[in-house]
Formats: structure tokens, C-alpha cells, sequence
């Protein structure tokens, strides 16, 4: 399966600002706060998060 560029970016910028708000929060962030770090939709921070769930980097695929 292809992901389209611009979720493999969002899925990287997504993981960088999850952790330095948990590290800052001390507990998992919500999709709005990911939204205001990001400066992007909550809904394209939910698309990042399915991306980034549904990808693993140790499957090469069929």
C-alpha cells in the first residue's frame, strides 16, 4: 500500500510533537492539542494518526 507523501510527512511531524507533549504533559495529547502544535485540521491530525497506525516499516509489502 501506497502513502501518499504528504501523510509520511505528517506521520513524522506527528510523532515528534506526540512526544514532546507527553513529555511536557505528562500524559498522552489529545487530537486538538496535536492540531495547535501542528498548525493543522484535527481531522488531517486523525488521518496522520490512522497513517501512522496502519503503516509498519517491517512489511515490504506483497
Amino acid at each position: 500500500m501506497h502513502v501518499p507523501r504528504r501523510l509520511q510527512e505528517a506521520r513524522v511531524r506527528l510523532a515528534r510533537a506526540t512526544e514532546e507533549l507527553r513529555t511536557g504533559l505528562g500524559r498522552t495529547p489529545t487530537v486538538k492539542e496535536l492540531s495547535q502544535l501542528m498548525r493543522l485540521p484535527e481531522d488531517e491530525v486523525v488521518e496522520a494518526r490512522l497513517a501512522a497506525n496502519g503503516y509498519d516499516s517491517t512489511t515490504s509489502g506483497p
